[in-house]
């Protein structure tokens, strides 16, 4: 929501497009990117992801209209040509340097992209607006992250309540499903599993672990 909506400006679900505009969402087979690509159909816009072959699958049934190969080095020249340099808006749900990278090097060669990210990461086009966004805001109440004093951000908290409400009546209407998920037993193995996550030994999947 703060990603696809306040940042990037895109149209909410319950008011969608009238004609179909591409969106990219970088790292569609993530958590994050499953849903992304569902709320950006839903909001009537055209989905472009990355992901690597093994998951093409998974983001196709979430929805995504075209899957490019991340590993491609011509990766974001190709979606640039696929979208005839019209792409303005990519949400990067990775949010590394060679994401935000590929990322502008898709957006249109005109000025006015629009990026947003999931965490602080230099963006390498200063012609387009970039923007990370902190769930923790939504709460509505100031806080540290590391050495950074956040303000609160009661915007944030009042979008935050009308974007819960829509998402309960669209999951109460099976039109968003949540990413797959592996369940595993006990709490004593999310160490084990952080460390698969560093190691990205997790693709497709979500890790969910059971209190006992």
């Amino acid at each position: 929501g703060q990603g696809l909506y306040q940042t990037l400006g895109m149209k909410l679900p319950d008011e969608p497009l009238k004609e179909p505009a591409p969106v990219l969402i970088y790292g569609g087979s993530t958590a994050t990117g499953t849903l992304g690509i569902q709320y950006a159909k839903l909001s009537g816009y055209t989905v472009l992801t990355t992901c690597s072959p093994r998951n093409a699958e998974l983001v196709k049934a979430a929805g995504a209209d075209f899957v490019f190969d991340y590993n491609d080095p011509d990766v974001g020249q190709k979606i640039r040509e696929h979208t005839n340099d019209n792409l303005h808006y990519a949400w990067d749900t990775i949010s590394l340097p060679a994401s935000a990278k590929i990322c502008a090097e898709a957006l249109s060669s005109a000025p006015g992209g629009k990026y947003a990210s999931l965490s602080s990461v230099d963006f390498p086009r200063k012609d387009c607006s970039s923007g990370f966004t902190l769930a923790y805001t939504a709460l509505g109440e100031a806080f540290t992250f590391g050495d950074i004093k956040i303000p609160a951000k009661p915007e944030d908290y009042e979008f935050a309540k009308m974007f819960w409400e829509l998402s309960r009546e669209l999951l109460a209407e099976g039109k968003i499903k949540a990413h797959p998920r592996r369940v595993r037993q006990g709490l004593e193995g999310v160490l084990e599993g952080l460390q698969e996550l560093k190691d990205n030994k997790v693709s497709g999947e979500k890790l969910v672990y059971t209190l006992y």
